[in-house]
This record gives C-alpha cells, sequence and structure tokens, in this order.
C-alpha cells in the first residue's frame, strides 16, 4: 500500500516510467514458482490463485489499452466496466496459459508506454474517459491507477507464497 500512496506525488513522465516497469516487477514475482503454486488458493475467503491473479491483471491490462485510445481519439467517451469476479470464474483463468498472457501483459505496455510517451503533464490531463463509477479519468490517473494495480496483485502473490510455504 506504500507504494500506491508514493505514486500520487509522481509526474505523468514519472508514472509513465513506472508503468513501463510492471512487466518487470511482476514477472520477478513469479520467478521460479512451479504450477501447483501458480493454482494454490490460500484457505482465506475470496482467495484468488496466483494465476488468477496476474490473468486478472492482463484483462484489466486489455481494458486500459482501450480506455487510453479512447481518451485520446474519443475523450470523454463512457467506458464499459467488468465484473471481475464473473470474469475469473467463468472464464477459468485457471485453466490457461499463464505464459501467453505474461507476453501479452508485456506487448500492451510496451504499446502504451510508446503511444503515450510524448504527451505531457498538462496534455495527459486533457485526455480522459468517462468511468461509470469513478467519473471523469483523466490519461495520468489511468497510468496512476495501473501501475498501483500491479503493486496491489504483487502483494497478494507474496502472500500466496507465504502461505504456500507454511
Amino acid at each position: 500500500m506504500e507504494n500506491i500512496e508514493k505514486l500520487k506525488l509522481l509526474s505523468f513522465k514519472e508514472l509513465l516510467h513506472q508503468y513501463s516497469n510492471g512487466y518487470n516487477l511482476l514477472s520477478k514475482s513469479i520467478e521460479n514458482l512451479n504450477d501447483d503454486l501458480l493454482i494454490f488458493r490460500p484457505i482465506i475467503n475470496d482467495a484468488w490463485t496466483i494465476k488468477e491473479h496476474i490473468i486478472h491483471l492482463v484483462d484489466c491490462e486489455i481494458n486500459l489499452f482501450l480506455r487510453v485510445k479512447f481518451s485520446i481519439s474519443e475523450t470523454g467517451k463512457e467506458i464499459l466496466i467488468i465484473d471481475e469476479n464473473k470474469w475469473k470464474d467463468k472464464l477459468n483463468y485457471n485453466n490457461e496459459n499463464l505464459y501467453n498472457y505474461l507476453d501479452l501483459f508485456r506487448l500492451i505496455r510496451i504499446i502504451i508506454t510508446n503511444l503515450l510517451i510524448d504527451i505531457n503533464e498538462k496534455k495527459s490531463k486533457e485526455f480522459f474517459v468517462m468511468h461509470p463509477k469513478l467519473g471523469k479519468l483523466e490519461l495520468k490517473k489511468q497510468i496512476g491507477i495501473y501501475v498501483g494495480h500491479v503493486f496491489y496483485h504483487i502483494d497478494y502473490i507474496k502472500r500466496n507464497i507465504k502461505i504456500w510455504k507454511k
């Protein structure tokens, strides 16, 4: 949580740099984990497996890809939101190929970073979408949310690893 609070103080360029590093952080968090640990579900109410956390992150990243493009090309457009639990349950994430999803995550991060690299602080606040629950989401806020989203899920990944090792 400490990392997420610090994000509010960063400039758009600093956030974009953090965003571009998200794949490295995520892949490092699951380095050398076996398949049993990837699908281990702690005995905690509403707990997810590590694989579910990662595939959820990728689904959200796909959502961000569209939000960023809408922000620039159709500023102010109302966007859709997903029900993460329905997606996790009905799409059976644990049967998916995790490494295909990690590749997709890496590619989306590269594409979005390259798309936004020349946008300055002022422009990052001019481009936005309308979220049904959160209201106006400027590019800067969108990138900040998704930087924090990786930290948030890495904390759960670490929790699952810790419980597994007990």
